[in-house]
């Protein structure tokens, strides 16, 4: 992994910071972004102690079978928030996927990529403010690919809920045609592609084309109730437009809920 920079066309390795563990990639890019740490600026660790995702939840993060990488973003004014930019990396790691591993890899709205109805990876962008003026300063992306099957007892000591709903994107025999530090690279630099132009929302008719969701029956739950739905739009702030039961239009947005699929 430490020859990420030769595969970048974005990055060198003078901004990439690597561990062979450590508590959260997050954590340590938004520490150093709160520094002044540039745009591009790349932590990856072979390990996590404490990886999360949304909603505070844990992420599975063993040593050798993933990919755990966080990524500094200046994306300006124009962005109020860090939304767009998830649904706009969530394009770009789709894209990478797809192009260096051939996988069908597809969005769960609003931050994960599934193979075959099974989460692959997560996503977790959150927001740096300026301690002096409070407003938007950069945004760290942290993303995690569950890249190689690990060992049985390792599956094993993962929650069971976790065991049924994950999947990597190559079994523990096989022999993959890509490096993670490869395949870190090609994430990188489409993240950095996409979110360079994101302002316009073009990835947002991407996003919709990549969407697992769209069109089918969903649970979601907010402030803590759960209700049935039917997914019918991404809107162009990546908001998940769902059909109530009684017929109205509901534009659901990141942190507010959590989606599951019907039974």
């Amino acid at each position: 992994m430490t020859d990420i920079a030769l595969y970048s066309k974005e990055i060198d390795a003078s901004v990439i910071h690597f561990f062979d563990e450590i508590d959260s990639t997050n954590n340590y890019a938004k520490e150093l972004a709160s520094k002044g740490a540039p745009a591009g600026t790349l932590v990856v660790a072979a390990s996590q102690t404490s990886g999360r995702g949304r909603m505070g939840r844990a992420f599975q993060s063993p040593s050798g079978s993933g990919i755990y990488m966080s990524l500094v973003l200046r994306p300006g004014e124009d962005f109020t928030d860090a939304v767009p930019v998830t649904s706009a990396a969530a394009v770009a790691v789709c894209r990478a996927i797809r192009q260096m591993t051939g996988a069908d890899a597809g969005i769960k709205w609003v931050n994960d990529i599934y193979i075959n109805e099974k989460k692959a990876c997560g996503i977790l962008t959150e927001a740096v403010p300026d301690p002096s003026t409070g407003k938007l300063d950069s945004v760290v992306v942290g993303i995690g690919i569950n890249f190689a099957k690990p060992s049985q007892e390792v599956i094993k000591s993962m929650p069971q809920d976790v065991q049924e709903r994950i999947t990597w994107l190559y079994g523990s025999s096989e022999k993959p045609p890509v490096t993670p530090a490869q395949l870190t690279a090609k994430v990188v630099d489409e993240v950095i592609a996409v979110c360079r132009e994101a302002k316009n929302r073009d990835y947002i008719a991407e996003y919709k084309k990549y969407s697992v969701i769209l069109g089918r029956q969903i649970v979601f739950i907010s402030a803590g109730e759960k209700q049935n739905a039917l997914a019918q739009d991404i809107d162009k702030d990546g908001g998940l437009v769902v059909l109530m039961p009684d017929n109205t239009i509901k534009t659901l947005f990141s942190g507010e809920i959590s989606v599951r699929w019907a039974d």
